[in-house]
């Protein structure tokens, strides 16, 4: 594991490791990061830097962190992150189940938590992912496994917009992050996106 995942560069550069676990598994806060391209990896970590990456959440510590540490880190410390990250094989850490109740959540740090009384609520059009354990996740075990519940007819619904997109609202998920969804890497070698002729907003 290269220093910079395992211990980073004081003061400025955080483990990348700590975030993103060792194996680059990452969690509900962050990415995972496994198996990504190296050249993807690295065109993150300059958008982040140049300001073309931004977050719909900017005043979360996780994104503010993100954010800084790209502007710190050097060439060479985000190439071999990558090239570490890039190496490991994804490890599947995730369950879904599609339900129309779920339990009970709160915020715990940067994620939800299940509450440990058993109560539950209706799901409605919202996606909850927990940690099995919460301790061993707080603890940045690569091993912690979670569960996301999903509104019922979720998995179709998903894999419809990553083959096809949904008609005249959105395009194929494949169109941007690639066949395989692993991204598409150099920026020059992406494919322009097609014209979307959405309807005039209500």
């Amino acid at each position: 594991m290269p220093e910079v995942v395992q211990h980073g560069r004081k003061p400025d550069v955080f483990a990348c490791g700590f975030c993103h676990r060792a194996d680059g598994p990452g969690g509900p806060e962050n990415a995972s990061l496994a198996g990504l391209p190296a050249d993807y990896i690295v065109q993150q970590m300059a958008d982040f830097k140049s300001g073309a990456r931004k977050s719909s959440a900017p005043q979360r510590l996780p994104s503010q962190a993100m954010t800084a540490l790209a502007k710190a880190a050097t060439d060479a410390e985000v190439a071999t992150a990558a090239a570490y990250f890039s190496a490991l094989k994804p490890k599947e850490l995730i369950r879904v189940i599609e339900t129309n109740t779920v339990p009970k959540s709160y915020v715990a740090g940067w994620i939800l938590a299940a509450v440990k009384t058993g109560e539950t609520e209706p799901i409605g059009r919202r996606i909850i992912e927990v940690p099995e354990d919460l301790e061993e996740f707080e603890q940045r075990d690569s091993r912690s496994r979670f569960i996301a519940y999903v509104p019922v007819g979720s998995i179709q619904k998903g894999q419809a917009i990553v083959d096809t997109g949904r008609g005249v609202k959105t395009i194929q998920c494949r169109t941007c992050h690639g066949p395989e969804l692993r991204g598409r890497g150099d920026p020059k070698n992406r494919r322009p996106l097609p014209q979307l002729h959405l309807p005039p907003a209500l």
